[in-house]
């Protein structure tokens, strides 16, 4: 089915995208009081629910994509990671709504899914660079949480795509 390798390269592109928006966001930081950076600042923190909400639905869509039509059986870390966003969607879509604060729901939410993320692709990455790597998660009988059956470019994998998500929804989530 082609469908599969195009989405996976549609939502690693974003991933590679959104650690652009990262880089950028961290290398702009010196370069605030500038009038560009001013406008950047000024335009994300106007749209940040908006832009915090379609990173949670691309996300969210993107992880039951990979579970549900490419057949990829999600790992124990990669529920907690669903836990974390889903509930983003819902939050930020009332909030986009009602014109609320999301911010003290969103932000825990992130906060704790961001960790859970990384540490679930630096598991991935050091079980890739370390042959005969046993993963507990393989040898309790469940689904391997070191495998990386999405790895793109070399390094993209659906942990990082999460990471990614949850970094955005925080830099959005702080714009004042």
């Amino acid at each position: 089915m082609m469908l599969v390798p195009a989405v996976k390269y549609i939502l690693s592109g974003l991933t590679v995208l959104g650690i652009a928006i990262t880089l950028f966001y961290l290398a702009s930081r010196p370069f605030r009081k500038t009038k560009f950076i001013k406008k950047v600042e000024s335009y994300f923190a106007e749209h940040a629910i908006t832009a915090s909400l379609i990173v949670a639905i691309i996300a969210t869509i993107g992880s039951l994509f990979f579970s549900e039509i490419a057949g990829y059986d999600p790992c124990k870390l990669c529920w907690y990671q669903r836990i974390a966003m889903y509930p983003q969607v819902v939050i930020l879509g009332m909030a986009l709504i009602k014109k609320l604060n999301p911010r003290p729901f969103i932000l825990p939410l992130s906060v704790i899914g961001a960790p859970i993320a990384a540490y679930h692709y630096g598991l991935q990455i050091y079980a890739k660079l370390t042959p005969g790597f046993a993963d507990t998660c393989a040898a309790a009988g469940g689904i391997s949480c070191a495998a990386a059956p999405n790895m793109t470019f070399g390094f993209v994998t659906i942990p990082l795509m999460a990471l990614v998500a949850f970094i955005l929804i925080i830099i959005f989530s702080t714009r004042k």
